[in-house]
């Protein structure tokens, strides 16, 4: 009975030992929903030459060895995960992108990244509005998941505006930590909300915001507008979330080339790469 019960186990442990190999082995299928956050828009760079955080988790991966991933983009400046159930979840059936144009419809999804419109997880009334966050993501993950029972989640967290914003200080929140604070705690119910509605595990989130906090909400990490993400702020969320999709921590071999083309200093991209294997 034990030597059966051990070879069980040898053979879940192959066999999940396996899934991750494939993981790194084959091109991933990975669909991004958000808006100018997820397009980098607070860097030209980013944005019109390296193709936003799509584009920079692309490097990453190729700096690691990994194959490219194939990228479906939805991605629209202010809009929200409501706009693109209603306008653009046709691209999980029919995805645009050309280099799909080889592979059988529909796709089978490995991944989807969400991004909502930054304001809407916040419990300030006739600004937050969680309760459509709730409900369009589970929309958007359903039928991802109806080609893919096995497609993971991942949440883009964001991150709170610059302290000198008066718009949102003192008016809505006393600190941009009691902003932070409210977000990670309404993307923590999102998570656990998927993954009690479809009974597994897969979604994760990719804390973000959580590291703009640990950076004490540097300077750096904004673009001019002090709103959206500088080179530096794409960057290191870029990397959080290719670990979140690949379970793997960056090398410094893979992450400068990527910062060096993004015109993020080394020792700047060093500090981030730190800061993001060291987390869980």
């Amino acid at each position: 009975m034990i030597r059966k019960k051990l070879l069980s186990l040898l053979i879940i442990i192959v066999i999940v030992g396996s899934l991750h190999a494939t993981d790194k082995t084959r091109p991933l299928n990975i669909i991004f929903f958000g808006n100018s956050f997820t397009l980098g828009s607070g860097d030209n760079q980013v944005k019109k030459v390296i193709g936003g955080i799509p584009g920079l988790v692309t490097r990453m991966a190729e700096g690691m060895g990994i194959p490219a991933p194939n990228v479906e983009r939805a991605l629209k400046g202010g809009k929200s995960l409501e706009f693109h159930m209603k306008e653009h979840s046709i691209l999980i059936d029919k995805p645009a992108d050309q280099v799909f144009n080889k592979y059988e419809k529909p796709i089978q999804w490995d991944v989807m990244v969400l991004q909502e419109y930054s304001t809407r997880p916040l419990s300030i009334p006739k600004v937050g509005r969680f309760d459509l966050t709730l409900r369009y993501a589970e929309e958007l993950v359903a039928k991802g998941k109806s080609l893919n029972s096995n497609m993971r989640t991942i949440l883009y967290q964001t991150w709170a505006r610059h302290e000198s914003l008066p718009k949102y200080y003192p008016n809505m929140f006393k600190t941009p930590n009691d902003f932070q604070n409210d977000l990670i705690h309404h993307y923590s119910l999102l998570r656990n909300h998927l993954n009690k509605v479809f009974r597994d595990q897969s979604c994760d989130i990719a804390p973000c915001g959580l590291l703009w906090q640990k950076l004490n909400f540097s300077k750096h990490l904004y673009s001019k507008d002090r709103y959206h993400a500088s080179a530096h702020g794409s960057l290191i969320n870029a990397m959080m979330i290719f670990k979140r999709i690949y379970h793997a921590n960056l090398t410094a071999e893979a992450t400068l080339p990527v910062a060096k083309f993004a015109n993020v200093p080394k020792e700047n991209a060093l500090e981030y790469l730190k800061l993001v294997n060291d987390m869980k």
